[in-house]
């Protein structure tokens, strides 16, 4: 059974994961990934852009900028358009 309280990726420990391992951690994805599709060796991929990506691909695909700025964290949707 899951804990209300867990974390959707918890650390070794079950703790809240360092921003540093989400890097680490999405690092190692893209490596594993470039061994299928090579020319992601090229590519600069962090967390933002992985973040910026899949905000563009849901306002695209007709999502509301003011949902996507609460997902995203923003206080204001304003912060967001900015990046539109």
């Amino acid at each position: 059974m899951v804990q209300n309280n867990a974390y959707l990726f918890p650390n070794s420990a079950g703790g809240r994961i360092s921003r540093s391992n989400v890097t680490q951690r999405l690092n190692l994805a893209v490596e594993v990934a470039a061994r299928t599709v090579p020319g992601l060796k090229n590519k600069a991929i962090s967390p933002h852009t992985f973040r910026h990506t899949t905000a563009m691909h849901l306002l695209q695909s007709g999502v509301d900028l003011t949902v996507i700025a609460l997902w995203l964290g923003h206080e204001d949707p304003r912060t967001t358009h900015i990046y539109v």
